[in-house]
């Protein structure tokens, strides 16, 4: 194809036209766009080169032989090289959900405590409220209960176990269902959940849709079953 025409297709197309491409053109995509990433980093970030690739059985020819085919015959300097070039600043969970078998080893091997970075939060139970509050600012500045409940459930049921929610995480707006009137409920649709349907919203907030139903409003806040889709229900 060339290498003006590759870019070209890209540009147009906003994605390549894989049909028409030649080993060449593959390498030249990967050169450009991944160049120094692994197998398993373009697995994840560019799915539909990388499946292309195993489907034309390109991924050999294409993408790097990792430097470390066998983690077996590793030794301590090895993993803290590998870490070091793969993952540097990472922190422990981070490298366990690259999921590349690297945590996995270093875990079965009793190398985790000397590879990887020691988490600055080890034990919640040890852990007291100026600590729980600097966890907080340090990740989830800014973000509301509902945000950080999704994505650190842990941490939300420590705080929630240790009566620490209105100590160190903001002050739901819509802290009480029961002092809602009709113009709130809307309000904290419209806010959280615009435009999603009324199963979309049972499915992401279910209190929220209970209470609705309770009190007789979901036809009131919720958009009709055919404003959206007739099977949203």
């Amino acid at each position: 194809m060339g290498l003006n025409k590759l870019l070209g297709a890209i540009e147009k197309q906003k994605c390549l036209p894989w049909h028409a491409c030649s080993l060449a053109d593959f390498r030249n995509y990967y050169t450009m766009f991944h160049e120094g990433r692994n197998k398993i980093q373009v697995s994840k970030i560019d799915r539909d080169f990388y499946q292309t690739l195993s489907n034309k059985r390109l991924v050999d020819k294409v993408l790097p032989r990792p430097k470390y085919r066998c983690w077996m015959h590793m030794n301590i300097r090895d993993f803290k090289d590998y870490y070091k070039k793969h993952y540097n600043g990472e922190s422990r969970r981070e490298v366990e959900r690259r999921g590349d078998g690297f945590y996995q080893t270093l875990l079965v091997r009793g190398l985790v405590d000397k590879v990887l970075p020691r988490p600055k939060y080890k034990y919640w139970k040890n852990m007291g409220l100026d600590e729980f509050k600097e966890y907080y600012k340090e990740r989830y500045d800014g973000k509301s209960r509902g945000e950080v409940r999704r994505k650190d459930l842990s941490f939300y049921r420590i705080l929630y176990k240790k009566r620490l929610l209105d100590q160190v995480l903001p002050k739901s707006k819509y802290n009480h269902w029961k002092f809602m009137d009709i113009d709130d409920f809307k309000e904290y649709y419209k806010e959280h959940h615009n435009g999603m349907s009324r199963r979309e919203v049972r499915g992401k907030d279910l209190s929220f849709y209970n209470i609705l139903y309770k009190k007789g409003l979901v036809d009131q806040i919720l958009p009709k079953l055919n404003s959206i889709n007739q099977n949203s229900y």
